[in-house]
């Protein structure tokens, strides 16, 4: 017989990969946000540190400033050559002090101002002097008669850091003492500590092109003015500024709002990957000169992330197919296992079908109304898809429908088999024969959900059983005749045999009476 395979395998295989595919490219997508959130969140707390940490570098370095002020107001040739405005005897006594802390300490301009803000001595520049200072620092100094400090945009457009202190002998205010220092140190500070690189943006309208492009020189960068419309790089931490800032940057000078500024910002550069964002540059007079564009170096995080997402989804397909290969080999046992049930079943459905259609019995399964749901075969003039979901009753002779409807009912009712016997005589012949009908219940559980019925003919046995009742009537007689012949010649013997003992002769026949005499009891006894 051919084997049928019921292919189920691939019905759950194909629906299993399919949702562990989805599974897997959802767990990746939510890793991946996941692990990005989180260096991005980490990148953000560490690019947050760079304000308040550029602000703790300013306030140190201020401090070291107002402690050299501190030093330097109490010199008595600095003194000495101030009171008496001996501008060359100021420059000799405080030039060497100034070549020293330029060298160790970065400190870049040194200044003696008069009491109306007019620079006296510039030690970093002596040949220029007597120019009226218009700064923050000094207005706040001249103010508030007390130290004042902050970040102030130059002339040159370099970004220093200034300390302006009231120079006060024996309690009476001569001048002012001013201190320096370019910032660059500072942004290469907060690369090493923080690892970032950091990009100074000014506005151009708080620079002059011409004293900018002097600056540059002096410090010697190149000036790229007309680079960006709106602003210039001041200063970077970049060897090269990466094309993708660069453009940015380039879209931004075409946009009034600066909000743009605060945006994140993911910065692809010479396979290294930094993710930034704009800190507003405020002077020391509170004006927003410009920007601070700081990016972090997040390279091993993303190689990391890339090294975590490989790892991952190697791992899940390799989970994956050690599950659909365990399925597909335990799927295929099971549905061998299945294809040899349906075969089995197929077969015994056949061989079943075969002994329904070959038996002499008509083998029906009616339900409560006797309505047909299965019939072996029919009468001649009907088939079987015919006779299926028709009345039974349909089908027998009247006399015995209300008979067959009865009994269903009581199988139903009873749950026990009922039987019952008819005769039958076909429609257009003299035949009659005779059928038993046995009906059972079809259970589904404890619920009665049909009966079956068989019938058979039984018209044979009941013709055999008529003869044997009128040959054992007609060997009763004839056993009554002989027995009657049997005893009459007994009686005679005895009479002989009698008339023998009377004549003191020997009796004849003695043991043959007493022979006839048992055999005929036996046989008496086996008719009763």
């Amino acid at each position: 017989m051919k084997i049928v395979k019921e292919k189920i395998k691939w019905r759950i295989l194909i629906p299993l990969a399919s949702a562990l595919g989805v599974l897997l490219a959802v767990s990746m997508l939510t890793t991946h946000i996941l692990h990005t959130r989180r260096i991005n969140n980490q990148t953000q707390k560490r690019l947050s540190e760079v304000k308040k940490l550029f602000k703790m570098e300013q306030d140190e370095d201020a401090q070291l400033l107002k402690g050299f002020i501190s030093l330097l107001q109490k010199d008595n040739d600095l003194r000495e050559a101030w009171l008496t405005k001996d501008r060359k005897a100021l420059l000799e006594f405080s030039k060497s002090i100034f070549d020293n802390i330029r060298q160790q300490h970065k400190i870049t301009h040194f200044y003696f101002h008069d009491l109306d803000s007019v620079c006296f001595l510039r030690v970093h520049n002596p040949s220029k002097h007597g120019d009226y200072i218009e700064r923050f620092t000094m207005h706040r100094a001249v103010r508030d008669a007390k130290t004042a400090y902050g970040i102030e945009l130059g002339p040159l457009g370099t970004f220093t850091l200034r300390v302006v202190y009231p120079w006060k002998i024996d309690g009476k205010l001569v001048g002012y003492i001013e201190l320096g220092e370019e910032i660059e140190h500072i942004n290469s500070d907060l690369k090493e500590t923080l690892g970032v690189e950091l990009c100074l943006i000014i506005n151009k309208s708080y620079l002059d092109r011409a004293k900018w492009e002097e600056g540059m020189k002096m410090l010697g960068r190149e000036a790229q003015w007309d680079q960006f419309p709106n602003f210039v790089i001041s200063g970077s931490t970049f060897a090269k500024l990466p094309p993708v800032l660069s453009n940015y940057l380039e879209e931004l000078s075409n946009c009034d709002d600066k909000e743009h500024l605060s945006h994140a910002l993911k910065l692809p550069s010479n396979n290294r990957y930094y993710l930034g964002r704009f800190l507003p540059l405020i002077d020391a007079g509170g004006r927003d000169v410009g920007d601070i564009a700081v990016h972090a170096d997040i390279t091993e995080e993303v190689a990391g992330l890339r090294i975590f997402s490989v790892i991952l989804t190697l791992s899940c397909i390799t989970v994956i197919f050690l599950l659909l290969g365990f399925f597909y080999f335990y799927l295929g046992k099971i549905e061998n296992k299945l294809a040899n049930s349906y075969n089995n079943l197929q077969e015994s459905k056949e061989k079943m079908r075969s002994v329904l259609e070959t038996a002499p019995d008509y083998i029906l399964s009616v339900d409560r109304d006797g309505k047909i749901l299965f019939i072996n075969r029919t009468v001649q003039g009907t088939t079987v898809e015919q006779a299926i979901g028709t009345n039974i009753c349909n089908h027998i002779p009247p006399e015995y429908q209300d008979t067959i409807i009865n009994t269903i009912e009581q199988v139903f009712q009873t749950g026990q088999c009922q039987s019952f016997e008819t005769i039958v005589t076909p429609e257009g012949t003299n035949i009659r024969t005779w059928q038993v009908t046995r009906i059972g219940p079809v259970k589904h559980g404890q619920e009665i959900i049909a009966a079956t019925i068989i019938s058979t003919d039984i018209t044979y046995r009941k013709e055999v059983e008529e003869k044997l009742e009128k040959k054992m009537e007609e060997l009763g007689q004839f056993n009554k005749l002989a027995v009657g012949r049997e005893l009459q010649m007994i009686e005679m013997k005895k009479e002989i045999d009698n008339l023998l003992r009377e004549l003191g002769r020997e009796e004849k026949y003695r043991d043959e009476i007493e022979c006839i005499e048992n055999i005929a009891g036996a046989s008496k006894a086996k008719m009763s």
